[in-house]
């Protein structure tokens, strides 16, 4: 893997982080059952991502 694509990968990664940490926040505020639920369902997608991101690096 080239250093560049390492380098994208990890921007992708920040982003997906920063994401997670908007989405926490989200859902802690969120009153409404159903958008608590897809605001979760979102927090999965991107923990995945995170995850298949880092799998990349390895």
């Amino acid at each position: 893997m080239t250093t560049k694509e390492v380098g994208t990968i990890e921007e992708a990664i920040k982003s997906e982080a920063l994401c997670l940490v908007k989405l926490q926040a989200f859902e802690q505020q969120a009153q409404d059952p159903e958008l608590r639920h897809l605001v979760s369902q979102a927090l999965s997608t991107c923990r995945r991502h995170v995850d298949e991101l880092l799998n990349e690096l390895r």
